[in-house]
């Protein structure tokens, strides 16, 4: 199902949610994904089962699985690896090989690049945290 200017133009596999202007656009064989909000899920082509809600959410993923990003730019940069949760704008934002982050507020483990296995809650959470893996940050900065 696709609402929007080329939401899910690519898509062939009838497996994907997209609503939104350019929702799930460069999809076309990844399946069970949910776009909603502009460029969600934007550079996706092959990855399954990823959920973004919101402007830019998952917007750099390619071919990777399992990630749910909810708010403006969760894990926008998100380009490897599985698993990822972020919740609140900009949250996991640099992650791209990391994986089994999980980031809630804005801007959570938003400096995350490699790092795995971390847990960031609060506004800015593990901000500064870039390659470290097994961290566990709750409360602002």
């Amino acid at each position: 199902m696709q609402y929007g200017n080329q939401a899910g133009f690519n898509n062939t596999t009838g497996q994907n949610t997209a609503v939104g202007s350019y929702a799930l656009v460069n999809t076309n064989s990844g399946s069970q994904n949910t776009a909603v909000g502009y460029q969600s899920g934007y550079s996706n082509s092959t990855g399954v089962e990823n959920v973004a809600i919101g402007s830019q959410a998952l917007y750099s993923n390619t071919t990777y699985a399992n990630h749910v990003a909810v708010g403006m730019q969760a894990l926008y940069s998100c380009t490897g690896n599985y698993n990822n949760t972020a919740v609140g704008k900009q949250a996991l934002y640099y992650t791209n090989s990391g994986g089994q982050n999980a980031g809630f507020g804005a801007q959570a483990g938003s400096g995350i690049t490699t790092g795995s296995y971390n847990t960031c809650v609060g506004y800015s959470a593990g901000s500064s945290i870039t390659t470290a893996s097994y961290c566990t940050i709750v409360g602002a900065y």
